[in-house]
């Protein structure tokens, strides 16, 4: 081996290992030795089985023939969840390369047990941070609708005898209750989209919306809006948060909508190809107040807001939801904005998901 080849082989930030076809180690680099706790010498001329778990050990040689008999490369990120076996019969989470060299395989091996266990742990924590906001926001309904009734009951026995000023403050309590009530109930909503998830199902989008736009009959009338509404595919989702999807986005142009223009959303999809998968976008576009486009990432956090609570009714939440949605779909959601000049909501879904 060339002094430069040696180099690398021996300083690689990965293990490196050359097998040959009978499945026989013959080089190993130290990256190797420290990944398995073995040395060197333990591992030269063993079967490559020697690292790998008990429960695969029997399969493993068939696995080597099929790849000499079809040799090609492999790279990491193959999406398996590997494991291989110290001396110690301890097990360690790894990712694997394979590549030809000559008549042996290289594999070229990489320690994930530490970028595993942080994804793991990261998976934990927001299950339980949803399962809290759920509990949490569920708890607070019983007493703040104790404080609505004794409220009501309170101001029914002596509203006759309050100053102008006392109903004022009474009023103001009551509409930060109605306020409280509607942020548990998006709250409660945001974290049902992990724990209240369905199957997906073959759904017509079009007919989704239609029952959506049945929702909002009222205060489309109320503000004079038009909807211009375009084909929209069949595909497979869970067609109550879908509902929920687009029940926010129509709300959210009917509620940011101009002062002396009447709101005019326009729904429409189109298709799109990445290499072999098709993808649909859907557009939400309106001529609402739009915003700064250097906001576009920050509207779908949670809690965030471009305006004042006296200005424009929500509680910054219903787009943070919307986002979840469409993410729990393997889709994406943008939107490209210009102040004074409308929004459009861009929702990018597979057109074939798999059965869940």
């Amino acid at each position: 081996m060339p002094n430069a080849d040696f180099q690398i082989f021996n300083h690689a930030p990965d293990g490196i290992l050359v097998v040959n076809k009978n499945g026989i180690i013959t080089r190993a680099n130290p990256k190797v030795e420290e990944i398995f706790q073995y040395k060197k010498e333990e591992l030269i001329s063993q079967r490559v089985e020697i690292l790998v778990p008990d429960e695969f050990k029997k399969k493993h040689p068939s696995q080597v023939k099929s790849f000499f008999d079809n040799p090609g490369p492999r790279g990491m990120g193959s999406g398996l969840n590997i494991s291989g076996q110290r001396k110690d019969g301890s097990l360690i989470a790894v990712d694997i390369a394979l590549s030809p060299l000559g008549d042996d395989v290289m594999a070229i091996i990489r320690d994930v047990s530490l970028e595993r266990k942080n994804t793991e742990e990261l998976k934990r924590s927001n299950d339980e941070l949803s399962q809290f906001a759920y509990i949490a926001s569920h708890d607070l309904q019983e007493p703040l609708r104790k404080i609505r009734s004794f409220l009501t009951l309170l101001f029914e026995g002596i509203k006759t005898n309050l100053t102008e000023e006392e109903v004022l403050y009474i009023n103001k309590i009551d509409n930060s209750a109605d306020r409280m009530q509607t942020l548990i109930n998006d709250l409660l909503t945001f974290s049902r989209v992990r724990t209240n998830q369905e199957s997906f199902k073959l759904e017509s989008l079009n007919d989704l919306l239609l029952e959506v736009i049945d929702i909002f009959e009222l205060k489309i009338r109320e503000c004079d809006a038009s909807l211009d509404i375009g084909s929209l595919p069949d595909i497979m989702v869970d067609g109550k948060q879908i509902k929920q999807l687009f029940q926010n986005l129509i709300g959210n142009a009917l509620n940011y909508r101009k002062k002396d223009e009447a709101p005019r959303i326009k729904i429409f999809a189109s298709l799109e190809n990445k290499s072999q998968n098709q993808n649909v976008e859907i557009h939400f576009q309106d001529n609402c107040i739009g915003f700064e486009q250097k906001y576009a990432d920050k509207i779908f956090d949670v809690f965030k807001r471009l305006h004042k609570r006296n200005e424009y009714e929500g509680t910054g939440i219903g787009l943070a939801i919307c986002k979840k949605i469409v993410e729990r779909h393997n889709g994406s959601l943008r939107v490209v904005s210009e102040l004074g000049k409308g929004s459009d909501f861009i929702i990018t879904l597979p057109l074939k998901q798999m059965q869940i």
